[in-house]
């Protein structure tokens, strides 16, 4: 009976562990986000995606502007264990950049967690407009 409670304790740890992600994960995930091409140079982009994080409540957990990308996260509240969320803006010309987001639950389980796609794009969409 032991051995049972083992078996299936281990199983769910597991299967616990395997359904987290981690920034590092959502920075892997280049190219699978959605991504939106911007008539504007790469500095503003990236401001604009600077700003919008630091506006959307996430935390911003590292930024590389030479490789392009910016980690942000969510801790976990009363409605999601959390999420992870890597931004990432290339120069496609002098005038035009490609920002892609990848929004992950930090837990694969989590049906109440947010996808912060749609609001990160608002906040660079508004910033851009001016």
């Amino acid at each position: 009976m032991l051995q049972k409670f083992f078996l299936v304790s281990g199983l769910m740890v597991a299967a616990f562990v395997q359904g987290c992600t981690s920034l590092a994960d959502v920075k892997a995930a280049r190219g699978g986000g959605l991504q939106r091409t911007y008539n504007v140079e790469f500095d503003r982009a990236w401001e604009a995606a600077i700003a919008g994080v630091r506006a959307s409540g996430l935390s911003l957990a590292a930024e590389n502007k030479a490789e392009g990308y910016i980690l942000a996260e969510r801790g976990p509240t009363a409605f999601s264990w959390g999420e992870n969320v890597a931004i990432f803006t290339k120069k496609v010309s002098a005038r035009q950049t490609t920002v892609e987001v990848v929004s992950k639950k930090a837990l694969a389980t989590n049906i109440t967690a947010a996808d912060w796609t749609q609001d990160l794009f608002n906040q660079i969409d508004q910033r851009l407009r001016n």
